[in-house]
């Protein structure tokens, strides 16, 4: 672009930290570098050389001695430790967060009870919550972590909030009694479309996928039960792959139990965690792609996206972000399908050829349409500088 360009702090991690928020960066960092003069903040030993000889790269607390050189700031916020120190600069540094997850209670609870941030939980609790959330939180912790977001004081030092589904907007005004929604922009994850060649069933068989962290909020229980009363599930060269690995780790040997106890030990696999070119390999050798959800927290699939911009076709639940997906590109079962409906949607598809084909297609025009690198850097652009231009915070980037 022939205009001089902002410059623009970047705060998220970046690959090869295992995070999606890293792999998400990496894919819009290009794209945004159209509109800004982009310098990569991290804190993180190592960031993936592809990134790093393309675009400026410091450390966290170099970031904090300088952040008043820079235009604008944007921050990559996520549930988990790959996020600590934002927790800090949230209250020292004015700035764009984008709200990958609505829910930050997993990461302060984190934070809290490692003492990297002490009383953080109580701290939060309270200003988030109020009195009731505190004494909820004595009685049982887990369902606390479970029922509050905790992100109150994160959205009110921001300088804006980008969320990326309506879904995840939804759950921030249920919590709150007075949200400001000029504060706020929906804007959907970036995927560019992949022109992925199709697998040849019969050289490698008919591969049933379900991709990203395996935990039993994703029923992968159902999904192997689902599988085992299928009828494809009796038929050679027909197999069901986790491709990630499973939060906490011995979930995935109960898993492998069930798929024995079922007698279909021998068609089902769980991957562990894969690099980035093996996971693509995976969706490349993909049939059929299934992924569920239960007890969502305002988070955006990214594997979903992944999948349909892959041209795979796609089984989903009627759960949280995924009613967003319209229904002619995908197959949606109920929001709290059975095993018997997981079953019938997989044979479905497996014997519908035209079926699968028009799905796969009509799912990546709709990446191609609302997904588009392009499209989603520009919305970028046009938020971050409407959230500066109407923010009192930015005053205090004033050199």
């Amino acid at each position: 672009m022939s205009f001089e360009k902002l410059k623009l702090a970047y705060v998220s991690p970046l690959p090869p930290e295992k995070s999606g928020i890293s792999f998400y960066s990496k894919e819009l960092i290009p794209y945004l570098s159209e509109y800004y003069d982009i310098t990569l903040v991290v804190e993180q030993e190592e960031v993936e050389s592809s990134i790093s000889e393309k675009f400026r790269v410091i450390k966290y607390n170099e970031f904090l001695k300088t952040f008043k050189d820079f235009d604008r700031i944007l921050c990559q916020f996520g549930n988990s430790p790959f996020h600590k120190h934002m927790l800090y600069m949230i209250e020292e540094v004015p700035c764009v967060v984008v709200l990958h997850d609505v829910f930050l209670s997993n990461l302060i609870n984190w934070a809290h009870h490692t003492g990297y941030y002490p009383n953080i939980l109580f701290e939060e609790a309270y200003y988030s919550h109020g009195w009731s959330a505190l004494l909820e939180m004595k009685k049982d912790l887990g369902n606390f972590i479970m029922k509050y977001p905790l992100n109150a004081r994160v959205i009110n030092n921001s300088i804006g909030v980008i969320v990326h589904s309506k879904h995840a907007f939804d759950i921030i005004k249920d919590f709150y009694a007075q949200v400001n929604e000029e504060k706020f922009r929906i804007i959907p994850q970036i995927r560019r479309v992949e022109n992925f060649t199709d697998n040849n069933e019969e050289v490698k068989g008919f591969l049933i996928s379900s991709f990203g962290y395996i935990t039993p909020l994703k029923k992968p229980d159902i999904i192997i039960k689902g599988f085992a009363l299928s009828k494809v599930s009796k038929l050679p060269n027909v197999r069901l792959c986790f491709i990630g690995e499973s939060s906490p780790p011995s979930y995935s040997e109960e898993l492998l139990k069930l798929a024995k106890s079922l007698n279909i030990k021998d068609k089902v696999s769980i991957t562990g965690f894969v690099d980035e070119e093996t996971y693509r390999e995976y969706l490349r050798n993909s049939s059929i792609c299934i992924q569920l959800r239960s007890n969502s927290k305002g988070e955006t699939s990214r594997a979903v996206l992944d999948i349909m911009a892959s041209k795979k076709p796609l089984i989903v639940n009627s759960h949280g972000s995924f009613k967003e997906i319209p229904k002619d590109a995908c197959l949606m079962l109920t929001e709290d399908p059975s095993p018997e409906d997981v079953a019938c949607a997989i044979d479905k598809l497996y014997e519908d050829s035209k079926l699968r084909s028009e799905i796969s297609e009509r799912a990546y025009k709709y990446i191609r349409e609302f997904h588009a690198p392009e499209k989603v850097a520009k919305e970028y652009f046009e938020a971050i500088e409407e959230f500066y231009n109407n923010s009192t915070l930015s005053e205090f980037l004033d050199k």
